[in-house]
């Protein structure tokens, strides 16, 4: 394992930040009445999420989101911004997880407007520089410390 992935982070094809939960909606994107779900997203990256799903997708499967991402850092701001995106199940777990409620799914991006990128690619890169930083301040001792 590197010393990125020990922090989470991970040389891929996209940047992508593990250990974060945020809200999502979903509905499959064939399905002209469905409503929008509740789940929420524990990996998120430049080219996909990974998801905690009530109910198990076929692979393949094509999906519409909305990610919601913080608006600010701010600790003071708790207001949320939707990215709406289309997403398209690259992966599953067939069982759910015990400790979590839901089934593990993979999504790749398959369409995302210039708008919805921006803001999102802004918070992953974001993220992970915060995450480097704060651990490696906890590696690193005081200046006092000889």
């Amino acid at each position: 394992m590197s010393k990125d992935e020990k922090k989470g982070i991970q040389a891929r094809r996209f940047l992508r930040i593990e250990d974060i939960s945020f809200p999502i909606e979903y509905k499959q994107k064939d399905s002209k009445n469905q409503k929008f779900k509740k789940a929420k997203a524990e990996t998120i990256g430049e080219g996909g999420l990974m998801l905690l799903l009530p109910e198990l997708l076929s692979l393949s499967t094509n999906l519409s989101l909305k990610i919601y991402i913080p608006k600010s850092f701010l600790p003071s701001s708790d207001e949320l911004v939707a990215i709406n995106a289309e997403a398209t199940v690259v992966w599953t777990e067939s069982q759910k997880t015990t400790d979590k409620d839901g089934i593990r799914h993979g999504v790749s991006f398959t369409k995302i407007s210039l708008d919805d990128f921006t803001p999102l690619r802004n918070f992953v890169l974001l993220t992970s520089w915060m995450k480097e930083s704060y651990q490696d301040e906890q590696n690193t001792p005081p200046p006092f410390i000889s």
